[in-house]
C-alpha cells in the first residue's frame, strides 16, 4: 500500500500543528470510506514531530488533472471494451446500492471494482485501469466523478462531518478511477493561494461559500451542498475557475445574496446544470440533500452508460461571449422545472 505522510515541521506555527491535530481528530471520528482520504496511521509522540499518514493518490488534485485533460476531451469517445465492461459493472453496484438503501456504506461489489487490487485475479468484475493518463477523458468519467464525491459527502453527513471547503482542489484522484475527499482542516498556505480571498480579518474561499456561511458565518451540511454545486461547475467546466470574469468582492457577495447564479459551464448537459441550480438555491431547506444527489446521478450514471451520449447537448452554445457568467436564479430554476 503506497502512502502520503503529512507532518508539522520544526518551524510550524501552532496554528499549523492545531490544523493538522485537527484533521487527524475528524479521520479518526469518521472512519473508512471508499470516496474519502482514509488515515493509515499517526505518529504524536510528545515533543517529536506530528505525522498523519494517509492513502497516496497518484493522480493528484481533480482541478488540476481536469485541466491536463483538456485537449483530449472527447464527451462520447468510445473507451476500450474492458473499460466500458467496468463501468456498467460500477453501475450495476450503484443499482445494488439503490436497492438496499445503503448509500452512506460502501457496496462490497464497488469496492471490489474501484478499490482492491489484490482482488483482480480473483474477481470478475475487477478490470485495473493501468494509466489514467493513457485514457480518454469523457462524459461517463464526469459524471462518475460527480457521483462518487456526492457518495463520501453523504457518508461525512451520516457522521456528523461538515467540510466547509468542498471544492475540485480538495478532491483527489487515484487508480482506478476513485476519487478521495480530502483536507478536513489541514493547514494550507491559504496567503498564496487565490482562491482563498480576504473578507474581514480572514482568507475565505468565497467563491465555494454558500451565502448563510459568508454573511452569518452558518455551516451545515446543506451549506457543503451548495459548494458542491460549485464543485460540478468546476468538474463540467474541466477544471475552470468559477465565476469567470467577475470580481470577488463585496458587491459580488450581495448579488449571490440577491439570486444571481452562474450560467452553465461548458460541457453541462440540462439535467447537471439543473443539479447545480438546486444545490443554490437561497433557502438551504430547499437544496437536495447528498443522499438525493446520490441517487439523482446514480441515474445520470446508469443512462449515460445505456443511451452511449445520443443525447448530449451542451447548454454554452449559445451564450454570449460578452456575458459575465451569471444568470438570474430565479427564472433559470422556473425554467428548468417546468
Amino acid at each position: 500500500c503506497i502512502t502520503e505522510a503529512r507532518l508539522v515541521s520544526e518551524g510550524a506555527t501552532a496554528s499549523e500543528h492545531k490544523a493538522l491535530m485537527s484533521e487527524l481528530k475528524i479521520l479518526i471520528h469518521i472512519g473508512n470510506h471508499l470516496n474519502v482520504v482514509n488515515l493509515l496511521g499517526a505518529c504524536t509522540k510528545p515533543n517529536g514531530p506530528l505525522m498523519v499518514i494517509v492513502e497516496f493518490c497518484k493522480y493528484g488534485n481533480l482541478s488540476n488533472y481536469l485541466r491536463t485533460k483538456r485537449e483530449g476531451f472527447s464527451p462520447y469517445r468510445e473507451k476500450s471494451p474492458r473499460l466500458r465492461i467496468q463501468v456498467r459493472s460500477i453501475v450495476e453496484a450503484v443499482r445494488a446500492d439503490k436497492r438496499s438503501r445503503s448509500f452512506t456504506r460502501d457496496s462490497a461489489i464497488l469496492n471490489r471494482l474501484l478499490m482492491n487490487k489484490s482482488q483482480t485475479a480473483s474477481s470478475p468484475h475487477f478490470i485495473q485501469v493501468d494509466d489514467l493518463w493513457q485514457s480518454p477523458l469523457t462524459m461517463e468519467d464526469l459524471i462518475c466523478y460527480s457521483f462518487q464525491v456526492a457518495r463520501g459527502m453523504e457518508f461525512l453527513a451520516s457522521r456528523k462531518c461538515i467540510h466547509r471547503d468542498l471544492a475540485a482542489r480538495n478532491i483527489l484522484l487515484s487508480e482506478n478511477n476513485v476519487v478521495k475527499i480530502c483536507d478536513f482542516g489541514l493547514a494550507r498556505d491559504i496567503y498564496k493561494d487565490p482562491d482563498y480571498v480576504r473578507k474581514g480579518s480572514a482568507r475565505l474561499p468565497l467563491k465555494w461559500m454558500a451565502p448563510e456561511s459568508i454573511f452569518d458565518k452558518v455551516y451545515t451540511t446543506q451549506s457543503d451542498v451548495w459548494s458542491f454545486g460549485v464543485l460540478l461547475w468546476e468538474i463540467f467546466s474541466l477544471g475552470a475557475s468559477p465565476y469567470p470574469g467577475v470580481q470577488i468582492n463585496e458587491e459580488f457577495c450581495q448579488r449571490l445574496k440577491d439570486g444571481t447564479r452562474m450560467r452553465a459551464p461548458e460541457y453541462a448537459t440540462a439535467e447537471i446544470y439543473r443539479i447545480m441550480l438546486n444545490c443554490w438555491y437561497g433557502d438551504p431547506k430547499e437544496r437536495p440533500t447528498f443522499s438525493d444527489l446520490v441517487e439523482i446521478l446514480g441515474d445520470l450514471l446508469q443512462e449515460n452508460v445505456q443511451q452511449e451520449g445520443k443525447d448530449y447537448i451542451p447548454l454554452n452554445d449559445s451564450q454570449s461571449s460578452e456575458d459575465d457568467g451569471f444568470s438570474q436564479v430565479a427564472s433559470s430554476i422556473q425554467q428548468n422545472s417546468d
